[in-house]
């Protein structure tokens, strides 16, 4: 299920995912997973507490017709009694909406907002494509990342499937308070007319360069079928990276029948369970009092497009752990962006903008969405037979309205790379068309 980013405006701070399941009538299940901040709800006082509701306004378009598939918004209540732990926890709401689809090419567009005090949106628009699971061989589901898999039997829960409770994890954003994966599947198919009778389940945790860091496998026999497969890593020792987790079926004379994949990030300490204004943080008590070396050298190497000349220079100087921990908690107070939502951009990097071995955030693209955020709006251009492809980002309030240009120079590969922009201390180059000919 290709998934292609087209417009993002992210004000609202809203994560969401999908997962492509079989359903019973053979056309597909698309689960919908969403998660947002409750700090920046606006809450009512009421009799009982303080209530408050964000919108989610759902729609996809068929492109074989252009004909709209589904439209409709989702009114998401939150009731609380006391608003106070909320702003200081910062706090998110997890959902999950089921959508039944037929095989096709899909536009899925969501906007997030304030139901009751709209001002901040998030608008996201993706391609999708979706093809029915083929009777005639083994098939494998989306893998599903999750917090938490436990047995139940509330079928009435919106995360229930196959006799679990599946939370998802929309930002596939692990840390210190998550210091354990969680993945659940679905293989279909499983006759010995597609498989050997003995099988193993192979699951994997691979850095970006495919090298495994962790496994485990399972052996099974074909006795239905279908199954439904969960699993667990511990993911406490891993450093800050971005992570591939890998579903691999063998049968019995090791021949690999069919695999699957899914990224996700680690950022130890987990940011998303401290305060993102660290000015009302006192430093004893926030997790930089006991961050490890490695993982402050990591972050700063993370944090290098906005940090200042001097500030560089003052960490490379650096030589004891005390001062490099206090260098990183003064660091962010003095930020406008927050961490959480930096690393935030650093994700969608690393996921979106990753290129053979290097990391997405290291790119010219994922470098300038780190640096300035979410473009109002992308032009995409194809490849022709004399032209490169490019892409076209125009930021609106940047410096009063600025463009970046991207062009893809190893000839179709997908590595773009900057050739121009109206950006101050960007690479100006008005004759920038020159370098989409091919010769």
């Amino acid at each position: 299920m290709p998934l292609t980013t087209q417009f993002i405006q992210a004000e609202f701070r809203f994560d969401y995912d999908f997962c492509v399941f079989k359903n019973q009538d053979s056309r597909l299940a698309l689960e919908f997973y969403y998660s947002f901040y409750l700090d920046q709800l606006k809450f009512d006082k009421t009799n009982d507490g303080y209530e408050a509701s964000a919108l989610l306004d759902l729609e996809i378009i068929d492109k074989s017709n252009s004909s709209v598939v589904l439209k409709q918004p989702f009114n998401i209540p939150v009731s609380v009694k006391d608003t106070t732990g909320i702003l200081r926890a910062n706090n998110t709401r997890t959902g999950q909406l089921n959508i039944i689809l037929d095989s096709g090419q899909y536009v899925f567009r969501v906007k997030a907002t304030d139901f009751k005090h709209s001002a901040d949106t998030a608008k996201y628009e993706d391609n999708l494509s979706l093809s029915r699971f083929v009777e005639s061989k083994v098939a494998i589901s989306c893998v599903q990342i999750s917090t938490g898999i436990e047995k139940s039997n509330d079928d009435n829960s919106p995360f229930y499937k196959n006799t679990l409770e599946v939370t998802p994890n929309p930002l596939r954003f692990f840390g210190n308070n998550l210091s354990k994966i969680h993945y659940y599947f679905e293989l279909y198919n499983l006759t010995k007319e597609n498989i050997s009778n003995d099988y193993i389940v192979k699951s994997e945790i691979t850095d970006l360069n495919d090298v495994i860091i962790k496994e485990n496998e399972k052996k099974y026999s074909v006795k239905a079928g279908s199954k439904v497969e969960v699993g667990t890593f511990d993911i406490s020792d891993l450093k800050t990276n971005t992570y591939k987790l890998i579903i691999k079926i063998i049968d019995d004379k090791n021949n690999e029948v069919i695999r699957n994949q899914k990224k996700f990030i680690i950022y130890n300490p987990d940011s998303t369970v401290t305060t993102p204004d660290l000015s009302k943080e006192n430093y004893q008590l926030s997790d930089y009092a006991v961050y490890p070396e490695d993982k402050l050298d990591e972050e700063f190497k993370l944090v290098s497009y906005i940090a200042t000349d001097k500030e560089k220079e003052q960490y490379d100087n650096m030589n004891n752990l005390e001062g490099k921990r206090k260098f990183m908690f003064e660091f962010w107070k003095s930020k406008s962006i927050t961490k959480i939502d930096y690393m935030r951009r650093v994700k969608f990097a690393n996921d979106n903008y990753a290129f053979d071995f290097t990391d997405g955030w290291k790119t010219d693209r994922g470098r300038v969405y780190v640096t300035y955020g979410p473009p109002d709006d992308i032009e995409r251009f194809p490849f022709e037979s004399d032209k490169r492809a490019y892409e076209t980002w125009r930021y609106n309030s940047l410096q009063g309205g600025v463009i970046f240009v991207f062009v893809d120079l190893s000839n179709a590969s997908g590595n773009y790379g900057l050739v121009h922009s109206t950006a101050r201390n960007e690479l100006r180059n008005d004759s920038w068309q020159s370098r989409l000919r091919i010769k």
